[in-house]
């Protein structure tokens, strides 16, 4: 299962989930964990063994969101070079400039292009 289904299948109140695709929710592991069984939630002793093999949804989303804005940066940086490439020895256009003030202010670059 990819990240983004991770995160769409995970019932309300999970944390983590483990390597059989089975959510958690670590917030009650002063007590019990919950772990959710297809259909509710309900407390165990039966603690993983081993919380490395959980991974957080919370990183998961991170990785989600950041991959999602790696893809939008890299349509941006190839809209830049084909346009440079197309613009070799031509004014370069305000589109490509626009372009090129976006992926600046999403990188926060220090470039001061006018």
């Amino acid at each position: 299962m990819d990240d983004q289904k991770i995160l769409d299948n995970a019932p309300e109140g999970a944390t983590h989930i483990d390597t059989e695709l089975t959510y958690w929710d670590i917030r009650a592991c002063n007590d019990n964990p919950l772990v959710w069984d297809d259909e509710k939630w309900f407390a165990t002793d039966d603690i993983p063994t081993a919380f490395a093999l959980l991974r957080p949804l919370a990183d998961i989303k991170e990785l989600v969101e950041l991959r999602a804005a790696n893809a939008e940066l890299e349509k941006e940086i190839d809209f830049i070079c084909v346009a440079i490439f197309d613009n070799r020895g031509k004014v370069v256009t305000e589109e490509t400039l626009a372009a090129v003030r976006r992926v600046v202010a999403k990188l926060t670059l220090p470039l001061n292009i006018q």
